[in-house]
């Protein structure tokens, strides 16, 4: 358990960011108190996650001196902490869902077809941006075409190249904010559904 010294001077921050949000933004408290407390909730779970990683670790089935994936070993293999006192139902662990990707995406589309304009202020990425599951705007080019909005890449939408031969099926995860950035025809945006954890996502498509 990870001891808070500090408690008092954690609170007294607390309360200063509150005074801060309450005198300069335009929402009331019970406006943006989710959120923070989001914030403040999901910093506790990683707090706790790393608190006991090395347990976790410890216990993982090795191969080559090093731990397995915990995704391989969770997810594929279904070794999961507790997995010894649940049913697995058709290949399914009793309570899990078992559903296909297109059911989890609130939006999957190509891009544009795109007017490219070297002074033009919108972006296009296209395949030789998505590389080893990694995006790069290196060859990302400036075009000037309106793009619906939803056709604007999003945190959390997976890019995945949908045409050419060796350039097919390459995957990455757009983890970024950049404003009027799309891809080209040849790229497809997959996005997640509300409901389902970014970087889950990400994982199940990359």
């Amino acid at each position: 358990m990870i001891h808070l010294e500090n408690i008092e001077a954690i609170e007294k921050r607390l309360w200063t960011a509150a005074d801060t949000l309450q005198a300069n933004s335009n929402y009331a408290s019970n406006e943006y108190f989710l959120p923070v407390m989001g914030l403040i909730f999901l910093r506790h779970a990683y707090s706790r996650y790393l608190s006991v990683k090395d347990s976790i670790v410890a216990n993982l089935p090795m191969r080559g001196g090093k731990a397995r994936l915990l995704y391989r070993e969770w997810f594929i293999h279904l070794r999961f902490p507790g997995h010894e006192h649940v049913k697995i139902i058709d290949c399914v662990p009793e309570g899990w869902e078992k559903s296909i990707i297109g059911r989890k995406s609130s939006f999957i589309s190509r891009g544009i077809i795109p007017h490219y304009d070297d002074e033009a202020v919108g972006i296009v990425m296209n395949q030789k941006c998505i590389r080893d599951k990694k995006l790069t705007l290196d060859f990302a080019r400036r075009q000037s075409k309106e793009v619906p909005p939803n056709k604007l890449v999003r945190f959390g939408d997976v890019l995945i190249n949908s045409t050419g031969q060796g350039t097919l099926g390459r995957v990455a995860q757009f983890l970024d904010e950049i404003e009027n950035c799309t891809v080209d025809s040849h790229v497809t945006i997959s996005r997640p559904d509300e409901n389902v954890p970014i970087f889950l996502y990400g994982r199940l498509l990359g």
